[in-house]
């Protein structure tokens, strides 16, 4: 009988270490397990200059994208090195994995996984630092051109009020010598033919010249205009007109008169 409680005393035991004591896992947590490796990005080359502002801000927000996805990569391996950097003491602990060889090739699936891990931390890192870098250049090529347009902006508007100013200076010295100068004859000139074709032409080469800076006329539209005022004005000058006058002249100095002619006959007659 009492052989019988003592044995009974020993099975009580052994359950209840049996029961305290969990069976060994001899597989990796399952979120590190299934980690996977974070791959390097590649940085973008040089940006020519036919890249246009929308694909400049299309690249901006891919950067962007990229960038968050690699700071959750960033936090998910750091939470899973500081979560399962203890483990490595476990798997020291025979009592916790009795199983030799199984406790062998669990250390290695997890020095493994440690590595992957360790690595996605470091690539994370210079992957940020490359589209942080990237995102800076594209800002920079877009600043660069905003700063280059503003100096066209400036230069065009300068010229502009430039040609203005003294397209009304022409006009109004026009208008001034008309009314307030005691110069009838300049006067005069200026309301003739000439005068106005002066101040239309020159008007309208000043308004050329606008245009052109402006971009409102390409160059061939700008060539068609100047060569139809130099033709214009080329064809005021008429030579057949000066040459018809002198030839005129010198044809009547050459013939002699009719009437002294038959004096001249009547005279030899007489005689």
């Amino acid at each position: 009988m009492k052989k019988l409680f003592t044995l009974l005393a020993a099975l009580i035991t052994a359950v209840r270490i049996f029961a305290q004591t969990p069976a060994a896992t001899y597989t990796l947590p399952l979120d590190l397990a299934s980690n996977q490796t974070v791959d390097a990005v590649a940085q973008i080359g040089d940006i020519g200059p036919n890249v246009s502002y929308i694909d400049l801000t299309s690249m901006i927000t891919k950067l962007q994208g990229d960038l968050g996805a690699q700071t959750d990569n960033l936090n998910t391996n750091k939470n899973l090195l500081q979560i399962y950097t203890p483990m490595a003491v476990n798997l020291e602990n025979p009592a916790t994995y009795p199983d030799t060889q199984k406790r062998e090739a669990l250390t290695n699936s997890y020095n493994n996984a440690m590595k992957t891990v360790k690595g996605n931390v470091e690539t994370s890192k210079k992957n940020i630092e490359k589209i942080n870098a990237d995102i800076a250049k594209i800002t920079k090529v877009i600043n660069n051109r905003m700063n280059i347009e503003q100096s066209q902006q400036n230069f065009r508007q300068w010229t502009s009020f430039i040609f203005a100013g003294l397209l009304a200076i022409i006009i109004g010295g026009f208008f001034y010598i008309l009314f307030r100068s005691d110069n009838n004859n300049l006067a005069s000139l200026l309301m003739g033919e000439s005068g106005l074709q002066f101040i239309t032409l020159f008007s309208l080469i000043i308004s050329i010249i606008l245009f052109g800076v402006l971009n409102i006329l390409e160059g061939k539209e700008l060539a068609a205009i100047i060569s139809a005022i130099a033709g214009f004005i080329l064809g005021k000058y008429d030579p057949a007109k000066v040459g018809g006058a002198a030839g005129g002249g010198a044809g009547n100095g050459g013939n002699p008169p009719p009437g002294g002619g038959g004096n001249g006959g009547n005279a030899g007659d007489g005689k």
